[in-house]
């Protein structure tokens, strides 16, 4: 059976390891493993049954292909059913988007090494600007650690969200004995805590770490006084890691008895320097083939330009994020970078120019488009397709009706630097990061827009 495919895959890929489809190994004699699995469908003659090799079937469905990766998080995917509820599986689309341009971050993980090994237990703090979030999910990719990432836009940041997340992963990972998480998990950090306890004292665990990430602490609600943020326990089992990122300046809400050393990410250190030049590199040869058709290549500098964008960003990741991929969409030409009054200095700055730049000479598109579907995506609570926006705008009435495809168009082309685009039957979209919620928050009303989204839906929300 070696070798032998099975090309018509009608079926959708999760089918193909769902009940109805007996997914029996396929061993050969001379070989380790199974090489395929057996797959029995209903046809127009009747059931039928195939021997589906492994690596076809790795092309269709994710859950296969990461197990035979050996993929560090494959763990996720063979979560049982009922664990899988709890998990926050679109985290895995997260870490995938944030971890394709990745590169440097050596200094902080080496720095995590450091704490990890001289200390018993304890919480290791990253602080910097926007963009830090990157270092997490490079960990959670690289080593497989437990990992929570809280999303304002996708209204992930409760303590709910978190404890249930944390506690499915902790006994699917570890195999603790536990169908599903037990109903006291959400109340307090108690049972997170156990169950940490439980996993690091099995006889395989007692000569290794136990790693959390949690990433965007400040994303997450604030909590009442004296109360640390997600119900974090306030101290953690033998061998057990709580690495957290937050930006710079931000109340933690935290009270903690094993705090080791935070890990500050300056913008203007030289760890940070040579990241970004290294990230800046790495585009250019990525990208090579579509910036060497762009006008005035031919005259690129391309020491100027990565000096130019270093002292530009103001050691700001998400800077290069989105001027970059201005760059790459004829936004900005090449020999436009180093003109301050085309691509000033700073994230903030850059917004203000989109802004500006969006702000169409035609008053009645401004308002009625441009402005409204921005800020009716930034007040969403998590991503949404078009049509949502769409139906937002036409029933609060305060708007000319406009039609789905012209939102779409808005977020593909005049918004699609500062929009996440999530593929699906439909697509889906969220803002790529808070930072510019925040630009927003200082530009429009946004209680405004949250009104007309309130009366819209016919329902009360709390837009705090």
């Amino acid at each position: 059976m070696v070798g032998l495919e099975w090309l018509r895959v009608e079926a959708a890929s999760e089918a193909l390891l769902q009940p109805g489809f007996s997914g029996a190994p396929v061993f050969v004699e001379e070989l380790e493993g199974a090489v395929g699995v057996v797959v029995t469908r209903n046809t127009v003659n009747g059931r039928a049954s195939y021997a589906v090799p492994m690596n076809v079937i790795s092309r269709s469905n994710s859950v296969v292909r990461n197990i035979l990766d050996q993929s560090p998080l494959a763990w996720v995917d063979t979560a049982p059913r009922s664990l899988r509820a709890e998990i926050i599986t679109s985290a895995r689309s997260l870490i995938r988007d944030r971890t394709r341009d990745f590169v440097g971050r050596q200094f902080v993980f080496d720095a995590i090494d450091n704490e990890l090994e001289r200390a018993a237990a304890g919480y290791v703090m990253i602080k910097g600007e926007p963009g830090i979030g990157k270092s997490a999910a490079s960990l959670a990719d690289r080593r497989g650690y437990l990992h929570h990432f809280n999303v304002f836009s996708d209204n992930i940041r409760s303590p709910d969200a978190f404890l249930a997340n944390a506690c499915a992963q902790v006994i699917s990972k570890y195999e603790l004995p536990y169908g599903t998480v037990p109903a006291s998990a959400t109340k307090n950090s108690n049972m997170l805590f156990a169950l940490l306890e439980q996993a690091s004292q099995r006889p395989e665990n007692l000569q290794s770490k136990i790693v959390l990430l949690v990433d965007a602490l400040d994303e997450a609600k604030e909590p009442d006084p004296g109360v640390n943020r997600l119900y974090l326990p306030r101290r953690l089992p033998d061998r057990c890691f709580v690495v957290a990122t937050i930006r710079s300046n931000v109340k933690e809400h935290l009270i903690l008895d094993q705090r080791l050393a935070s890990i500050e990410i300056s913008e203007t250190s030289a760890q940070n320097e040579a990241d970004i030049r290294a990230y800046i590199a790495a585009f250019l040869d990525r990208n090579r083939a579509d910036i060497s058709k762009l006008p005035g290549y031919d005259k690129l500098d391309k020491t100027a330009f990565t000096d130019t964008l270093w002292a530009k960003s103001e050691g700001n990741f998400m800077y290069l994020h989105v001027v970059l991929d201005a760059v790459l969409k004829k936004q900005i030409g090449l020999s436009d970078v180093a003109n301050p009054d085309i691509l000033p200095s700073g994230l903030m700055g850059y917004y203000e120019r989109h802004w500006q730049l969006m702000h169409s000479p035609d008053r009645a598109k401004r308002r009625g488009l441009q402005e409204p579907v921005i800020c009716f995506l930034a007040l969403a609570k998590k991503a949404v397709p078009a049509e949502v926006i769409s139906e937002w705008m036409n029933d609060s009435h305060h708007f000319e009706r406009v039609d789905t495809r012209a939102v779409e168009d808005l977020l593909d082309d005049e918004w699609a630097q500062f929009v996440h685009k999530e593929p699906g039957t439909p697509d889906s979209y969220r803002l790529y990061h808070r930072s510019f919620l925040e630009f927003l928050e200082k530009k429009v009303p946004l209680n405004r827009y949250g009104a007309m989204m309130a009366a819209a839906m016919g329902d009360k929300i709390d837009w705090e």
